[in-house]
């Protein structure tokens, strides 16, 4: 993990699960509860609208470009934001549309959710089919304090095209996650 994603994580800070999609559950069971809201880019999979639904949570869209190029908007970010806001959610590379955050993309989400107080979900089970010119970056690289607040979840059915493979992992370096 460390060398592909360029960020040193102890492994017992590091929880196996049966898939990212459970991953994804636990960690709005860990950090939602009923009447929170979390943040959601729009186009995205499933997963994150159900999983935070699952806990009594509401899921507020961010609308994106489906143009893989297409910056965030980060005015139409900030005004998903109230005092019921908890988590953003991040699926880098996103799924359906294939953008791969840039470094400054996603210092500028690290920056939005530091400012806000927000703990940043990063489902990662895409970010080893990644292609030239793209680059990869996990958001909790992006410094110390963007990785104590971020919790990581990742497979390896994607990676290695083993749809039935139910393995997946969180990780997290904060001990209040």
């Amino acid at each position: 993990y460390e060398n592909k994603r360029n960020f040193k994580i102890s492994p017992d800070k590091i929880l196996p699960v049966d898939s990212a999609a459970f991953g994804i559950l636990v960690a709005c069971k860990a950090v939602l509860k009923p009447g929170d809201e979390a943040i959601i880019f729009d186009p995205v999979d499933f997963l994150f609208k159900h999983c935070i639904e699952q806990v009594g949570a509401t899921a507020k869209a961010l609308p994106v470009s489906i143009n893989p190029e297409a910056p965030i908007d980060l005015y139409k970010l900030q005004s998903l934001v109230n005092h019921n806001t908890k988590m953003i959610c991040l699926c880098n590379p996103l799924n359906p549309t294939g953008k791969v955050f840039t470094k400054k993309e996603l210092e500028e989400i690290a920056d939005f959710a530091q400012k806000n107080q927000l703990i940043i979900l990063s489902d990662e089970i895409w970010s080893d089919i990644v292609f030239n010119p793209n680059i990869y970056t996990s958001i909790a690289s992006i410094n110390p304090e963007t990785a104590k607040r971020t919790i990581t979840v990742s497979g390896y059915s994607k990676s290695y095209g083993l749809a039935g493979f139910r393995v997946g992992f969180i990780a997290a370096s904060d001990e209040k996650l």
